[in-house]
């Protein structure tokens, strides 16, 4: 007979480490306020050790002191076991979540990005879920009508005070991309080499880093007129894929790179075709769209 404990490590795997460790701090703040405004809410025990945190000591080691006991909390949960949950779940209403989502402002007492508030609700469905709860179907549909609405005021807000309307990193354009590629075949340190060779790979494989960090040499194939990428594991295929790199002009900026990484002969100019990869984020997704166009690496 499996034990409850040994389920409770399943379970938590159902999503990432770096996911959990997001929701962990983004839920950490909503703790933090419900033992500000509704210490009732939180369970007897973790409040309890909540409590015995030294109020002596300087505000940021109080703080250090909670987000640990917090983390360790969080981390401890279990499906079967509610006694190690930090907040009784099925106290927490709309209203409530409501209520704290609203008092997240900046300095100039604006609301912040949409994004935020998104990641708010999804941190805190993740504690639903943990609970073995589902939130309250009024919950799910009004909160999908507050980030609506939220969206519109946010925009206003921007407009009003002249600031740009579109939250997070830019895409790398294509220029950059050819400025770093002849920076990193210009140097003569080995690590210039590794980076040229991973930024490509990121490039052409349209991959997230941490799936192109832990790519292996047996991970890649020639088959016919194809290089074969096997992707172990991605975000949205745990399963992983296999990317068919076609184009002779892709195999040949890979093979090159790989190369220089082997510490073979480098060529000193190289035309070739890449394909252009210009990333978009809209509200519906993100839209990739490939061109090809000449560029010269030297």
């Amino acid at each position: 007979i499996v034990s409850p404990a040994a389920v409770s490590i399943i379970e938590n795997n159902s999503i990432s480490q770096r996911t959990k460790k997001r929701y962990a701090s983004t839920n950490f703040g909503f703790i933090l306020w419900l033992h500000e405004h509704h210490p009732e809410m939180l369970g007897p025990r973790f409040r309890d050790e909540i409590a015995s945190v030294p109020n002596n000591t300087s505000a940021q080691q109080q703080l250090r002191d909670l987000r640990a006991i917090v983390n360790r909390w969080l981390d401890n949960m279990q499906q079967t076991n509610l006694e190690l949950f930090p907040v009784d779940m099925q106290q927490v209403t709309y209203e409530l979540v409501v209520s704290y989502m609203t008092t997240k402002k900046d300095t100039d007492d604006k609301y912040l990005s949409r994004g935020t508030y998104i990641g708010i609700r999804s941190s805190i469905v993740y504690l639903f879920t943990m609970s073995n709860l589902s939130p309250p179907p009024e919950f799910c549909d009004r909160m999908t009508t507050l980030l609506k609405g939220l969206k519109r005021t946010i925009v206003e807000q921007r407009v009003a005070a002249g600031e740009a309307l579109e939250d997070g990193k830019e895409a790398m354009s294509f220029a950059c991309l050819k400025l770093l590629c002849q920076k990193f075949v210009k140097g003569n340190r080995d690590e210039y080499h590794f980076a040229h060779l991973f930024l490509l790979l990121e490039w052409n494989l349209i991959a997230r880093s941490d799936n192109v960090a832990n790519l292996h040499v047996n991970d890649f194939e020639f088959e016919g007129d194809s290089l074969l990428v096997y992707l172990k594991k991605t975000k949205t295929d745990q399963e992983g894929k296999i990317i068919h790199l076609r184009q002779q002009v892709q195999m040949e900026v890979l093979v090159l790179a790989l190369a220089m990484l082997q510490e073979l002969e480098m060529m000193t100019e190289l035309y070739f075709l890449v394909p252009v990869v210009i990333i978009r984020l809209c509200t519906s997704g993100v839209v990739a769209c490939i061109i090809c166009q000449r560029i010269l690496f030297y």
